[in-house]
This record gives structure tokens, C-alpha cells and sequence, in this order.
């Protein structure tokens, strides 16, 4: 299961604090080419490709949520998504 804030396309605020947080430099240009939604959407895409086909792989953008605030979403529903065939309909 892949998720992604929908937000997460604009490289605002908290994504210049997460990285000076880890003392990362990063020309301004190369921050304005990131494309975490595509890159994660690709990587959904790569991975079904190959993945057995008992495995499933699942994306998920969840509109309105940035890169911190995703976390309840996708706890809940990372939650369903491996539970789905726990009990029985």
C-alpha cells in the first residue's frame, strides 16, 4: 500500500523545514522538479507490474493532506487494506 498527501505536490513550508531539520541542502531549482505524487503513483505502477500475483499493491492520494497530516489517514486506511481478507464478509 502506497499513500500520498494530495498536498504533497507543493513543496511548501514543511517540506523546507523538514529538510533544514536534517541540515539537507538543496538547490531551490531541483526542489521546484520534485514530483512526489508521480514518483509515488510510479512506484504503485512498477511494483504491480512485478509484484506475485498473491500480492497486492495498492496507491492512494488523499486529497487536502500534506506529508504530516497524511499519517491518521493512512494509519486507517493502511489498517483496512491489510485486514481485508482477515474476517470473512
Amino acid at each position: 500500500m502506497i499513500t500520498i498527501g494530495g498536498l504533497e505536490s507543493d513543496v511548501g513550508p514543511e517540506v523546507v523545514r523538514a529538510l533544514a531539520r536534517q541540515h539537507v541542502t538543496i538547490p531551490k531549482s531541483e526542489i521546484q522538479q520534485m514530483n512526489p505524487i508521480g514518483e509515488a503513483s510510479d512506484l504503485a505502477r512498477r511494483l504491480s507490474a512485478v509484484a506475485p500475483q498473491d500480492l497486492s499493491v495498492s496507491y492512494t492520494s488523499i486529497p487536502g493532506e500534506t506529508h504530516t497530516s497524511v499519517i491518521p489517514a493512512y494509519l486507517a486506511k493502511g489498517t483496512r487494506f491489510v485486514l481485508t481478507d482477515w474476517y470473512p464478509q
